[in-house]
């Protein structure tokens, strides 16, 4: 488990397009590049879209600051701190 925050998602953002895409796109990942310091009207005016700005929580589908990534792999899991919350609502409710 880790804690994963939005300013670290926008901070990978040039490294996880060099991923995506290593042989193409290049003028892309230059623009990142260039732009310091990121952010995410930055880099959102750069690739066109918010898709890699945004950080999900997987439970209530909201855009969020911070989740927990439960699973550090491709199918990862994340969890924001309200639903983490509402989780241990529920276990600590009194059982039958």
């Amino acid at each position: 488990m880790e804690v994963l925050t939005k300013k670290q998602v926008i901070k990978d953002v040039p490294k996880r397009w060099k991923n995506q895409y290593p042989n193409g796109k290049e003028h892309i990942y230059e623009k990142l590049i260039a732009a310091k310091p990121l952010s995410k009207k930055k880099v959102d005016a750069i690739i066109g879209n918010d898709s890699w700005t945004t950080l999900t929580c997987d439970q209530c589908s909201k855009d969020v600051p911070l989740v927990v990534l439960l699973d550090n792999s491709e199918y990862s899991n994340s969890i924001c701190e309200q639903c983490l919350n509402k989780a241990l609502d529920l276990i600590n409710e009194p059982k039958i």
